[in-house]
């Protein structure tokens, strides 16, 4: 998680099973961010079952952005990962570097050798 927290546009970070567990990491606890963690995978699993009807493409990520901050869930298999901001927006590089990580962690901790 620290290397995770080094990546340039993210201020915290947080992993989470699929159920909305929370593995590993954190977010800062004067966000009271444990309830919308918690329900995120949920929510990214119905919304991608949305989006077979689109041609949007798959969902990379998906982003609440309020007035204090943004946040950005990234879920791969049984695995999400929510990355805190530290400006209002990432940059595109960022993303898709934080997209890597859940692919390459949930590869150990949803198939565990």
């Amino acid at each position: 998680m620290a290397l995770v927290n080094k990546i340039p546009g993210v201020k915290a970070c947080s992993i989470l099973f699929g159920d909305g567990l929370s593995l590993a990491g954190g977010l800062p606890a004067e966000l009271d961010t444990d309830g919308i963690c918690a329900m995120a995978p949920s929510l990214i699993q119905r919304v991608e079952n949305h989006l077979v009807d689109t041609k949007l493409g798959l969902l990379r990520g998906m982003t609440l952005s309020c007035m204090k901050g943004a946040i950005t869930f990234y879920m791969h298999e049984n695995l999400c990962l929510a990355a805190l901001h530290g400006d209002l927006d990432l940059p595109g590089e960022t993303r898709d570097k934080l997209s890597r990580v859940v692919h390459e962690l949930s590869r150990k901790y949803s198939h565990p050798v």
